[in-house]
């Protein structure tokens, strides 16, 4: 068993945010050979062990080190950890500090970017995916879209109709994205077709003097008043099988003529698509609020696991799991696979 000493030593940064000696930390920090990304045993770099203890002017002190607010743990990033530390002070920082991390990164990648682009050859793609059911009506509540995609020289355009989801609802629009490529800059354009409202956003190789922006007060405390919720597929327990088609005895792998090619049809089961949802910075009143279950749940059957917090009385962490099956038709040749018509089907769960 390891001793206070001997994590002193080996997580320096650690050890000074957990007793929040800000004076030493700040001593330590200017040292060029401290690793200020270094993770602990759990995962945990010291940024975000100070954000989960809510040591604000530890969380200052490092991020005024330049130490990566967009770091992320077990599908949690920075950003969330310090909405479930319900401090808005803490969330503040590291917002501002985020946004002026990933600004700094977009635009020293601009060259190597516009490179690429100008090397890839020019095309135009649409890409349709749907979720299907076999359960009436089921279909109408599944999203779909079809992504139309431009590309010519450095400009590249981006059109969709999906644009989040929001109160169990599917939030349509229509939206183009273009990225508009020059020498050395580019611009980031965003189209609402359906307001006539454009935002656009420049895009230079060069730096230059970049302050940073503290984020609106109201958006800051809209996150500290609602749940934080990541989504992701679990991948673990997908299995691929050819599909066959006929009846039974006379059975045969299936097979799909799709734009000339004769595709191999694979089924997908077990695919799981989870949804986790943490509370800890939420009262009662507001947890109960958002823990209501929807005729959506119910229909789809989806299953909530509770899963305990990491502090103790703070709100509780739950998870919503789907599964789903898949058919996927596939064309392989001696150096692309073509993916097409892509079809998921909602399979309810039983519990």
């Amino acid at each position: 068993m390891k001793t206070l000493e001997d994590i002193e030593n080996e997580f320096p940064l650690h050890w000074l945010v957990w007793i929040n000696n800000v004076d030493e930390l700040k001593r330590v920090l200017k040292t060029e050979t401290i690793d200020k990304e270094k993770v602990d045993n759990r995962g945990r770099t010291p940024l975000m062990l100070a954000v989960k203890l809510s040591h604000l002017q530890c969380v200052k002190c490092l991020l005024a080190a330049k130490c990566n607010a967009s770091f992320e743990h077990e599908g949690w990033s920075v950003v969330q950890e310090a909405v479930c530390s319900g401090d808005e002070a803490i969330l503040t920082a590291i917002i501002e500090v985020r946004d002026l991390q990933r600004h700094v990164q977009r635009v020293t990648h601009v060259p190597k970017l516009l490179q690429h682009l100008l090397d890839a050859p020019d095309f135009y793609i649409e890409m349709k995916w749907e979720f299907t059911s076999w359960v009436p009506l089921m279909s109408r509540l599944c999203p779909s879209d079809t992504y139309k995609v431009y590309k010519r020289g450095a400009n590249v355009r981006i059109d969709t109709t999906l644009l989040g989801f929001d109160n169990n609802t599917w939030q349509r629009g229509n939206r183009s994205y273009i990225f508009k490529g020059a020498k050395d800059s580019a611009v980031m354009i965003e189209i609402d077709h359906d307001t006539h409202e454009v935002m656009e956003e420049q895009m230079n190789s060069d730096i230059g003097d970049i302050v940073a922006i503290p984020p609106p007060i109201g958006a800051v405390r809209a996150r500290l008043n609602a749940p934080v919720i990541t989504n992701n597929i679990e991948m673990d327990k997908i299995s691929f099988e050819r599909n066959k088609s006929g009846i039974w005895g006379w059975r045969s792998e299936k097979s799909e003529m799709i734009n000339g090619y004769n595709c191999k049809v694979y089924g997908a089961s077990n695919v799981e698509f989870i949804t986790r949802t943490r509370m800890d910075h939420l009262n009662e009143e507001q947890i109960k609020n958002k823990c209501a279950r929807t005729p959506l749940h119910s229909f789809l059957g989806i299953s909530d696991d509770e899963v305990s917090s990491t502090r103790s009385n703070e709100g509780i962490n739950s998870k919503d799991r789907v599964i789903f099956h898949t058919e996927i038709c596939l064309q392989a040749t001696s150096n692309y696979t073509y993916i097409s018509n892509i079809t998921f089907l909602a399979i309810p769960l039983l519990m």
